[in-house]
């Protein structure tokens, strides 16, 4: 079974006015690609895109990446050297 690439997620927002409000949160969920753009995922944000568009109850819209993936004991990569000049 394929995994999700956008987890979509509907928090009620208590108290809003008029009430019914949602706050729409979407995850990227690719964190073994460092949760990357691919055509699934920007395919996933168009779908969704279209559907806040036409539900009055979304009043915000939060993006965010699912978090890396740890490494195996001593795996570690070493970080990019960075050379100034």
């Amino acid at each position: 079974m394929e995994e999700d690439v956008l987890l979509v997620t509907d928090v009620e927002i208590e108290g809003s006015s008029p009430s019914g409000g949602v706050v729409s949160v979407w995850t990227l969920n690719r964190p073994e690609k460092l949760n990357a753009l691919n055509e699934k995922i920007h395919l996933s944000i168009k779908k969704q895109c279209k559907r806040v568009d036409s539900d009055d109850r979304v009043r915000c819209v939060i993006i965010r990446g699912a978090p890396p993936l740890e490494p195996p004991e001593g795996k570690r990569k070493k970080p990019n050297s960075f050379a100034a000049g």
